[in-house]
């Protein structure tokens, strides 16, 4: 919870008076956002593929297209982070993969 500040002579500003921080934030798994091109290559989609069924587990994966639309996976698209992490940064690159 908090206050709102707005005066005519600065930007409004927000003062906290409360802060609760979610009590199951240990329990969330990392989603990781995969950023591709709008028309992006067949062989990035059979390289996607190939790291899903290489590496299940629990966190979900997101595909971010370039002009913002978003994907989810759903099922299927959820992987051991820790485990695919490195071949996804390795196929899409550094800047490509990113968790969330």
């Amino acid at each position: 919870t908090g206050r709102v500040n707005r005066r005519d002579d600065a930007p409004p500003s927000l003062m906290a008076q409360r802060i609760i921080a979610p009590g199951n934030l240990e329990q969330r798994a990392p989603e990781i956002v995969l950023g591709l091109p709008a028309a992006f290559p067949a062989e990035m989609l059979e390289s996607l593929k190939s790291i899903l069924a290489d590496f299940p587990g629990e966190s979900p994966v997101r595909i971010r297209l370039a002009g913002g639309k978003m994907f989810d996976l759903g099922q299927e698209g959820r992987v051991d982070v820790e485990k695919a992490l490195g071949p996804l940064r390795i196929a899409f690159g550094m800047n490509a993969v990113s968790i969330i």
